[in-house]
């Protein structure tokens, strides 16, 4: 004799386990990491149980090509970026230099 979740299996789980009726009620899914339940309840003799799921692999991956106009716009700001820091670097030493003859100068007498 076949063992009865064997048997189950094997058609599919579409057969109450106990009195082998086609009316199940699936329940909710309970997911945990690599594995899921579920509970059932056959209708015509209220027996209930957990259909036992496990992951076994996956299929029809799709990796999505980047989008081309989103790397244009990535390089556009890439290239600002770039601009930006070189003229930050001409500018600096400018300003800083001006920042410093401002603030070495003595301090201007006040109107009295």
């Amino acid at each position: 004799m076949m063992n009865p979740s064997k048997t189950y299996v094997a058609i599919g789980g579409i057969r109450c386990p106990s009195c082998g009726a086609g009316e199940i009620r699936p329940g909710a899914f309970d997911v945990d990491v690599g594995a899921a339940t579920q509970g059932c309840t056959c209708l015509s003799c209220g027996a209930t149980w957990r259909d036992c799921y496990e992951l076994v692999g996956f299929d029809q991956l799709e990796v999505p090509v980047p989008d081309r106009e989103l790397l244009t716009q990535l390089d556009d700001v890439v290239a600002q970026r770039d601009l930006a820091i070189g003229l930050l670097e001409q500018v600096a030493p400018l300003a800083l230099a001006r920042f410093h003859a401002e603030w070495s100068r003595p301090p201007r007498p006040q109107a009295t």
